[in-house]
């Protein structure tokens, strides 16, 4: 398809949404999937999640400021998933499903151990696989914050759980920041 036929098909794409390029009616949906059949070739796929009326859809809410859940300082031994509960009720809505954390680690002493980790998982499961924060005896620096942004699974009393894994002769700080929340 050239390039003139795909400037015309959007061109058609807009006046069918209007200058506000809302899809909110059936109608438009279902307009928008005939037209971007024969320019992209996919038709109703791109949308499907929004054709059917009153389907609920995710909402994100991002804060103007990151909250503080958890600042756990100067840890010098291991905490493990199943002695810890992290509690973002007061950071939350009560529909939320899934929180948006940063989790920051830092040394304050490297040891002689050879890594340290900072992990959270959702509440009561076990996965395989989890957000993790990890250091190393020959690249830690100290004072330095290591961070990672996280989408985690929140359970129905919207709690998560946190392992700090500390190895010989470490002393580390962890910090979860709540930067939003899916609904």
């Amino acid at each position: 398809m050239g390039f003139g036929v795909n400037i015309a098909a959007h061109a058609a794409l807009t006046a069918t949404h209007g200058i506000s390029g809302s899809i909110a009616s059936v109608e438009n949906i279902l307009a928008h999937a005939v037209l971007t059949t024969g320019v992209h070739g996919v038709g109703l796929l791109h949308v499907a999640g929004f054709v059917d009326a009153g389907q609920e859809v995710s909402k994100v809410i991002w804060k103007d400021a990151s909250e503080t859940a958890l600042n756990d300082d100067n840890r010098t031994s291991s905490i493990f998933f199943q002695n810890t509960e992290l509690d973002l009720t007061a950071f939350t809505s009560a529909n939320a499903k899934f929180a948006i954390v940063r989790m920051d680690f830092k040394a304050d002493v490297v040891g002689s151990g050879d890594d340290c980790y900072f992990s959270i998982r959702k509440n009561g499961t076990t996965p395989t696989h989890y957000p993790r924060v990890a250091m190393h005896k020959t690249s830690a620096i100290v004072g330095f914050r290591y961070y990672e942004v996280a989408i985690i699974g929140l359970d129905e009393d919207r709690k998560i759980q946190y392992q700090i894994d500390v190895t010989t002769g470490w002393t580390v700080d962890s910090d979860i920041k709540v930067l939003g929340y899916i609904e």
